[in-house]
Protein backbone atom coordinates (compact mmCIF):
# COMPACT_ATOMS: atom_id res chain seq x y z
CA UNK A 1 0.00 0.00 0.00
CA UNK A 2 1.44 3.19 -0.95
CA UNK A 3 0.04 5.56 2.03
CA UNK A 4 1.45 5.46 5.18
CA UNK A 5 -0.17 7.24 8.11
CA UNK A 6 1.85 8.60 10.91
CA UNK A 7 0.41 9.88 14.32
CA UNK A 8 1.39 12.96 16.07
CA UNK A 9 0.90 13.72 19.91
CA UNK A 10 -1.71 13.56 21.12
CA UNK A 11 -3.06 11.36 18.45
CA UNK A 12 -2.36 7.88 18.88
CA UNK A 13 -1.56 5.44 15.93
CA UNK A 14 -4.86 3.76 16.42
CA UNK A 15 -6.80 6.85 16.14
CA UNK A 16 -4.74 8.14 13.43
CA UNK A 17 -5.40 4.83 11.04
CA UNK A 18 -9.11 5.34 12.54
CA UNK A 19 -9.86 9.15 11.44
CA UNK A 20 -7.85 8.15 7.74
CA UNK A 21 -10.17 5.07 7.65
CA UNK A 22 -13.12 7.57 8.29
CA UNK A 23 -12.34 10.06 5.82
CA UNK A 24 -11.42 7.71 3.29
CA UNK A 25 -15.07 5.97 3.41
CA UNK A 26 -16.57 9.37 3.87
CA UNK A 27 -14.79 10.42 0.44
CA UNK A 28 -15.52 7.64 -1.55
CA UNK A 29 -19.01 8.56 -2.03
CA UNK A 30 -17.29 10.70 -4.68
CA UNK A 31 -16.43 8.43 -7.96
CA UNK A 32 -13.81 10.85 -8.22
CA UNK A 33 -12.16 10.54 -4.79
CA UNK A 34 -12.61 7.03 -5.21
CA UNK A 35 -10.35 6.77 -8.10
CA UNK A 36 -8.02 8.74 -7.02
CA UNK A 37 -7.63 6.94 -3.84
CA UNK A 38 -6.94 3.50 -5.67
CA UNK A 39 -4.75 5.46 -7.48
CA UNK A 40 -2.61 6.79 -4.89
CA UNK A 41 -2.64 3.51 -3.03
CA UNK A 42 -1.61 1.34 -5.94
CA UNK A 43 1.50 3.49 -7.17
CA UNK A 44 5.13 2.54 -6.16
CA UNK A 45 5.65 6.11 -4.23
CA UNK A 46 4.93 6.38 -0.66
CA UNK A 47 2.29 9.19 0.35
CA UNK A 48 2.74 9.84 4.08
CA UNK A 49 -0.34 10.96 5.70
CA UNK A 50 0.80 12.77 8.81
CA UNK A 51 -2.50 12.97 11.14
CA UNK A 52 -2.64 16.65 13.83
CA UNK A 53 -5.08 16.98 16.61
CA UNK A 54 -5.05 20.51 16.92
CA UNK A 55 -6.93 23.76 16.82
CA UNK A 56 -8.10 24.86 13.26
CA UNK A 57 -6.33 27.90 13.50
CA UNK A 58 -2.97 26.78 14.92
CA UNK A 59 -2.09 23.45 12.48
CA UNK A 60 -3.18 23.91 8.73
CA UNK A 61 -2.95 21.34 6.20
CA UNK A 62 -0.49 20.92 3.87
CA UNK A 63 1.12 18.86 1.05
CA UNK A 64 5.02 18.92 0.77
CA UNK A 65 7.06 17.42 -2.13
CA UNK A 66 9.45 14.63 -1.52
CA UNK A 67 12.88 15.94 -0.34
CA UNK A 68 15.81 16.27 -2.64
CA UNK A 69 16.90 12.74 -3.04
CA UNK A 70 14.41 11.04 -1.93
CA UNK A 71 13.28 7.78 -4.00
CA UNK A 72 9.61 6.29 -4.51
CA UNK A 73 7.79 9.24 -2.47
CA UNK A 74 5.30 11.17 -3.37
CA UNK A 75 5.33 13.45 -0.51
CA UNK A 76 4.08 14.11 2.84
CA UNK A 77 0.37 15.57 4.06
CA UNK A 78 -0.11 17.47 7.53
CA UNK A 79 -3.22 16.98 8.00
CA UNK A 80 -4.96 18.49 11.31
CA UNK A 81 -8.68 16.49 11.82
CA UNK A 82 -9.95 19.54 13.84
CA UNK A 83 -9.01 21.73 10.48
CA UNK A 84 -12.10 22.71 8.84
CA UNK A 85 -12.86 25.97 6.56
CA UNK A 86 -15.65 28.25 5.56
CA UNK A 87 -15.59 28.49 2.04
CA UNK A 88 -17.58 31.75 0.23
CA UNK A 89 -19.20 30.11 -3.20
CA UNK A 90 -19.05 33.84 -5.40
CA UNK A 91 -21.35 32.60 -8.38
CA UNK A 92 -20.10 35.11 -10.88
CA UNK A 93 -16.54 33.34 -10.26
CA UNK A 94 -17.68 29.68 -11.42
CA UNK A 95 -15.51 28.72 -14.60
CA UNK A 96 -17.10 29.08 -17.72
CA UNK A 97 -20.25 31.00 -17.45
CA UNK A 98 -21.61 32.81 -20.24
CA UNK A 99 -21.57 37.06 -20.28
CA UNK A 100 -25.60 36.79 -19.32
CA UNK A 101 -24.62 34.08 -16.34
CA UNK A 102 -22.23 36.21 -15.13
CA UNK A 103 -24.83 39.81 -15.86
CA UNK A 104 -27.04 37.15 -13.30
CA UNK A 105 -24.50 36.06 -10.57
CA UNK A 106 -23.79 39.91 -9.57
CA UNK A 107 -27.36 39.69 -8.30
CA UNK A 108 -27.22 36.55 -6.38
CA UNK A 109 -25.81 36.46 -3.02
CA UNK A 110 -22.52 34.11 -2.26
CA UNK A 111 -23.11 31.21 -0.43
CA UNK A 112 -21.14 30.47 2.19
CA UNK A 113 -20.49 26.16 3.37
CA UNK A 114 -18.46 24.92 5.61
CA UNK A 115 -15.83 22.41 4.07
CA UNK A 116 -14.79 19.26 6.36
CA UNK A 117 -11.69 18.21 7.34
CA UNK A 118 -11.86 14.99 4.88
CA UNK A 119 -12.54 17.34 1.55
CA UNK A 120 -9.44 19.39 3.10
CA UNK A 121 -7.87 16.18 3.08
CA UNK A 122 -8.84 15.01 -0.36
CA UNK A 123 -7.29 18.64 -1.27
CA UNK A 124 -3.96 17.76 -0.36
CA UNK A 125 -4.13 13.92 -1.86
CA UNK A 126 -5.07 16.05 -5.24
CA UNK A 127 -1.22 18.09 -4.98
CA UNK A 128 0.54 14.22 -4.54
CA UNK A 129 -2.28 13.20 -7.26
CA UNK A 130 -0.60 15.75 -9.19
CA UNK A 131 2.78 15.60 -8.17
CA UNK A 132 2.78 11.57 -9.43
CA UNK A 133 0.49 12.84 -12.50
CA UNK A 134 3.46 15.18 -13.83
CA UNK A 135 5.64 12.50 -13.85
CA UNK A 136 4.08 10.17 -16.36
CA UNK A 137 3.35 13.67 -18.88
CA UNK A 138 5.23 16.74 -18.57
CA UNK A 139 4.68 19.73 -20.61
CA UNK A 140 8.36 21.61 -21.73
CA UNK A 141 8.87 24.15 -19.19
CA UNK A 142 4.80 24.10 -17.86
CA UNK A 143 5.67 20.71 -15.59
CA UNK A 144 4.05 20.56 -12.45
CA UNK A 145 7.88 20.25 -11.24
CA UNK A 146 8.56 23.10 -12.89
CA UNK A 147 6.07 25.57 -11.51
CA UNK A 148 6.17 23.97 -8.54
CA UNK A 149 9.72 24.90 -7.89
CA UNK A 150 8.79 28.26 -8.87
CA UNK A 151 6.00 28.26 -5.92
CA UNK A 152 8.68 27.03 -3.60
CA UNK A 153 11.13 30.05 -4.88
CA UNK A 154 8.52 32.04 -3.68
CA UNK A 155 6.59 32.92 -7.03
CA UNK A 156 3.01 33.78 -5.37
CA UNK A 157 1.01 33.41 -8.56
CA UNK A 158 2.37 30.09 -9.44
CA UNK A 159 1.85 28.89 -6.27
CA UNK A 160 -1.64 30.50 -6.46
CA UNK A 161 -2.53 28.46 -9.77
CA UNK A 162 -0.97 25.31 -9.20
CA UNK A 163 -4.15 25.63 -5.87
CA UNK A 164 -6.49 26.81 -8.40
CA UNK A 165 -6.27 24.16 -10.63
CA UNK A 166 -6.36 21.20 -7.49
CA UNK A 167 -9.47 23.32 -6.35
CA UNK A 168 -11.29 23.47 -9.64
CA UNK A 169 -10.60 20.20 -10.63
CA UNK A 170 -10.16 18.00 -7.74
CA UNK A 171 -11.78 19.13 -4.77
CA UNK A 172 -14.88 21.26 -6.08
CA UNK A 173 -15.35 17.57 -8.36
CA UNK A 174 -15.34 15.82 -5.12
CA UNK A 175 -17.71 18.47 -3.34
CA UNK A 176 -19.96 18.13 -5.69
CA UNK A 177 -19.96 14.56 -5.88
CA UNK A 178 -20.38 14.32 -2.43
CA UNK A 179 -22.93 16.74 -2.05
CA UNK A 180 -25.46 14.98 -4.68
CA UNK A 181 -24.81 12.35 -2.02
CA UNK A 182 -26.73 14.28 0.53
CA UNK A 183 -23.29 15.33 2.46
CA UNK A 184 -22.87 19.37 1.66
CA UNK A 185 -19.64 20.39 0.88
CA UNK A 186 -18.65 24.08 0.87
CA UNK A 187 -17.79 25.12 -2.77
CA UNK A 188 -15.27 28.20 -3.71
CA UNK A 189 -13.96 28.97 -7.10
CA UNK A 190 -10.72 30.62 -5.89
CA UNK A 191 -8.40 29.38 -3.64
CA UNK A 192 -7.91 32.44 -1.15
CA UNK A 193 -12.16 32.23 -0.97
CA UNK A 194 -12.07 29.85 2.80
CA UNK A 195 -11.05 30.77 5.36
CA UNK A 196 -10.59 28.53 9.13
CA UNK A 197 -12.69 28.29 11.77
CA UNK A 198 -12.13 28.62 15.20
Amino acid sequence: MAIVIQAHHPVTDQEARWCVSVAENYLRQSDLASFLWNELQRVPETLTIHVHHAGSKVIGNTWAPPAVGAVNSAGNITWNVNRTLTATEVVGDEPGLTTWQKFLAAFTPDKQALMSPAILLMHEMGHAYQFLSDQVVQEQGNSFQNRLNQALAGNKTVLLDLENINVNAIENTVANELSAKGSPEGIRWDYLKAKANA
